[in-house]
């Protein structure tokens, strides 16, 4: 009965110095669920930096095909689509990246829009698109509707307008290529 008795109070010291040395359950699955909670944040938080980080390189390529095309306008709709482009494949985009490019309606404004995935893989998870748009619009640098010189402009000025034309292409033209 010593014997037994003795065994039985060893067990009970054993599990009361194992309980105190042990971490308890709630206390580890709580520092678990943080980390957890944690991590998933860090990788929301990293895919709408990246997000918006194609969005503001999509935005900038748009605006920048809008701009091409516009200077363009209004005497040269083929040249001004085939500037926009040209210009958005410059930025790193494929002709597939473009939505929509051509003159507006009123032929003195250029419009451009274009698409692009971003390499977001969390926020899917919540329901964002991977897809992002982005949409720009550019008037003509002259404002005006198409007209033909040669009956606008009388005999004795032709020469001061085209000179003036000529000294205005290459601003144009390096709004273009910057």
């Amino acid at each position: 009965m010593i014997d037994q008795e003795g065994h039985l109070l060893m067990q009970a010291q054993s599990m009361a110095r194992h309980r105190a040395q042990s971490t308890p359950r709630p206390i580890v699955m709580l520092a678990v669920f943080a980390i957890l909670i944690s991590a998933a944040a860090l990788m929301v938080s990293r895919d709408m930096l990246v997000r918006d980080q194609v969005q503001t390189t999509l935005q900038m390529a748009a605006d920048q095909a809008a701009m091409a095309g516009a200077a363009y306008l209004p005497n040269w709709p083929a040249r001004a689509l085939r500037a926009a482009e040209q210009s958005a494949e410059l930025s790193g985009l494929g002709r597939g990246n473009v939505l929509f490019a051509g003159p507006a309606p009123d032929g003195t404004s250029f419009r451009v829009a274009l698409k692009c995935a971003a390499p977001i893989v969390f926020l899917r998870m919540f329901g964002a698109g991977a897809e992002i748009t982005a949409v720009s619009i550019m008037g003509s640098p002259t404002g005006r509707q198409p007209v033909s010189l040669a009956h606008a402009i009388p005999p004795a000025s032709r020469t001061a307008a085209a000179d003036s034309r000529a000294s205005a292409s290459p601003r144009l033209l390096s709004v273009v290529l910057d």
